[in-house]
């Protein structure tokens, strides 16, 4: 009993905990273990445990089951006792009436049938202990085939004639595949003249799935399929969320790491918030993902189905959704599935195909050739399309009327040519006015009325370049016609103007 409370302790912890109520008849991670005992007595994280487990059934959290139990059998001849009273779940053994005894033959056998081809791990044979002759020389074998003897040979119990060094319960490994397992032997002992065997119960043992070693008291969390129930080792595709090791038997540590062989890393991820948790199966953010991040879908297996090894399809893993609390129905018994349910986000993973900001809720603007923008700012990397500006590719370049697409309508193309032809058309007549007005003033002060007295021009003022007197201005020139300037010359005193060159 000792042995079985320390097992027990390290199965809870090896084991974790379910946070939702397994449905009936299940308990541990995920929901993922069988009771094998009063549903009452079954605990939702630990399971069952000795003396509650039910008949065949035992180990430290009774998953490790006696597949001979109340099989049928058989043998090369009944003595007083039956042969199958080495099957009924009894194994008192300090009398002849609780064992059986085979008629003297050579050869001699005893065999039970398991109706199915099962895997096993070991065999334990409960001797007399009031009469110890007829132990040795007793083969054991597993096998498919009612031949005498065939298949694997997994033992053979050797020791005095007299039988006193050959233990009471004896146990070995049988590992393999098989119907049948035999008890053969060609040997007499002490004093009979042919080979006798009298034992009181045999017992061919397996783990449950997803259970492995001597008592069946470990436990893995594979990903895909169960363990060996040997080694505990793991099937390819590695464990289940939350579990690492070749065992997957490891949990990931809290706040840590997470997720299928604890491959994710907390500090990876990109929360809201600073007080998100990190849950070792999801790594769900207990707050949502910051803008331009979203959670990979965390599919948890809530559903599995697989052969147990002795020829009946029942669940591994029933129906507890974890992160919900309500089991996922429509299992199909006798096939192998899956059934997952979105355990949470983990925020990992940018937003994708155009999308940004808080949950990639929002489309990305108008960005040249459809590409997508920055799934935090936004920002087209690559440039607009034709028509849109800003960062963001999200305001349009003109918002004249006609302009539906960002470029210029011919309508409103022929509208800004016209104003341009207009504004033309002024400047060229206000240039003729000005030409025909100044053409007047010239004519108009060189023409001379009769009687008019003529003056004697000044002496002329001698000047080595052309300058300005500083006590004229030049407002009163002529401006139009400016080809009388290439007739000026250095001597001459221009009449009517008030500047002498």
């Amino acid at each position: 009993m000792e042995k079985y409370l320390g097992a027990a302790v390290l199965f809870v912890i090896f084991l974790g905990h379910c946070s939702c109520n397994c449905p009936g008849g299940t308990y541990g991670y995920n929901c993922g273990y069988t009771c094998n005992c009063d549903q009452d007595k079954c605990n939702p994280t630990s399971g069952c445990s000795p003396p509650n487990c039910s008949p065949g059934w035992s180990g430290p959290t009774c998953q490790k089951h006696n597949l001979a139990r109340v099989k049928p059998t058989s043998s090369s001849g009944e003595g007083l006792y039956p042969s199958s009273q080495a099957t009924d779940g009894n194994t008192a053994a300090n009398s002849y009436a609780f064992c059986i005894e085979t008629k003297g033959s050579n050869p001699n056998w005893w065999r039970v049938d398991l109706n199915d081809t099962v895997l096993i791990r070991d065999v334990t044979i409960y001797f007399r202990t009031d009469y110890t002759p007829r132990r040795n020389g007793i083969q054991v074998y597993l096998t498919n085939t009612t031949t005498i003897p065939s298949g694997l040979l997994c033992y053979t119990v050797t020791g005095r004639v007299d039988g006193p060094d050959i233990n009471n319960t004896t146990s070995f490994p049988c590992h393999g595949r098989g119907r049948y397992v035999l008890l053969y032997t060609t040997t007499a002992n002490n004093r009979d003249t042919q080979p006798i065997m009298d034992f009181c119960e045999v017992e061919v043992n397996a783990c449950d799935p997803g259970t492995f070693g001597a008592d069946c008291e470990n436990y893995c969390h594979c990903k895909d399929g169960v363990c060996n129930d040997i080694t505990g080792v793991c099937p390819p595709g590695g464990c289940l969320a939350g579990w690492k090791g070749t065992n997957c038997d490891v949990e990931c540590v809290d706040n840590v790491e997470y997720g299928p062989d604890c491959r994710g890393a907390c500090s990876s991820r990109m929360c809201q918030g600073d007080g998100s948790t990190c849950p070792r199966d999801t790594g769900r953010c207990t707050d949502g993902c910051q803008a331009g991040w979203k959670g990979r879908t965390a599919l948890q297996p809530v559903s599995k189905v697989w052969n147990t090894g002795s020829g009946v399809s029942k669940p591994a893993v029933p129906g507890c959704a974890r992160e919900m609390g309500a089991p996922v129905p429509g299992i199909q018994d006798g096939v192998m599935e899956d059934v997952r349910q979105d355990g949470g986000v983990d925020c990992r993973q940018e937003c994708q195909s155009r999308t940004f900001g808080v949950n990639c809720s929002s489309t990305c603007g108008h960005c040249v050739d459809d590409e997508p923008c920055h799934h935090v700012t936004r920002t087209c990397l690559k440039g607009c399309s034709p028509g849109w500006v800003s960062d963001t590719c999200q305001q349009v370049v003109s918002s004249l009327p006609g302009n539906s697409t960002g470029r210029i309508s011919p309508l409103v193309a022929g509208f800004i040519g016209a104003v341009v032809m207009l504004v033309l058309l002024a400047v060229v007549a206000g240039a003729v006015c000005s030409w025909r007005k100044g053409d007047f003033r010239m004519a108009k002060t060189s023409s001379k009325e009769p009687g008019t007295p003529q003056t004697s021009p000044a002496p002329p003022v001698e000047v080595s370049t052309y300058d300005v007197l500083p006590e004229h201005d030049y407002t009163k020139l002529d401006t139009i016609h400016t080809e009388h300037y290439d007739t000026l010359q250095t001597t001459v005193d221009y009449q009517n103007s008030d500047v002498r060159i």
